[in-house]
């Protein structure tokens, strides 16, 4: 029975070589702590504006125009929020998003890239203004090789 014990006594006073130096840290057992929450990007976080101007131009097909000009004063208005400047060409069948001087989210430009390739997609814009969040992100699969058979992909797009 001893030497169980002993032995027991040993395995604690044992510790592993990656864990022999590690001493807990004060955020290691705190409950009010939430280790993965994303702080939200506000203007005080950014103290003088941008150097650069970033922009990203994206084309969109004809028959989308119609859709893209009823909805584009919506699109202006949310991306003026977060300081970003858009620009539709009808002549050239393309969208613009610029940073402005006011831009105080930098990753914002890419967000209203990926919100203008969605539009340009097909996707409705109450879809395509989630991308403006926190914690949303988007992908674009392209499936046209997956299919040897052309007619074959046709058929099974349009299911």
């Amino acid at each position: 029975m001893e030497s169980t014990n002993n032995l027991e006594q040993q395995d604690l006073n044992e510790v592993s070589k990656n864990k022999r130096y590690r001493k807990d840290k004060p955020w290691d057992n705190d409950p009010n702590l939430d280790k993965w929450k994303i702080e939200p990007f506000t203007k005080e976080d950014i103290k003088n504006p941008f150097t650069e101007e970033s922009s990203f131009c994206v084309l969109f097909p004809q028959y989308r125009e119609k859709y893209i000009k009823e909805i584009w004063p919506f699109i202006k208005k949310a991306l003026k929020e977060f300081g970003v400047k858009c620009e539709l060409n009808l002549i050239e069948g393309s969208m613009t998003v610029k940073t402005t001087k006011e831009t105080f989210d930098p990753y914002i430009i890419l967000k209203s890239r990926d919100l203008i390739k969605l539009i340009s997609r097909s996707i409705p814009y109450q879809q395509a203004l989630k991308i403006l969040e926190d914690g949303v992100d988007s992908d674009v699969i392209k499936i046209r090789g997956f299919v040897r058979n052309k007619e074959r992909f046709i058929k099974r797009r349009q299911r």
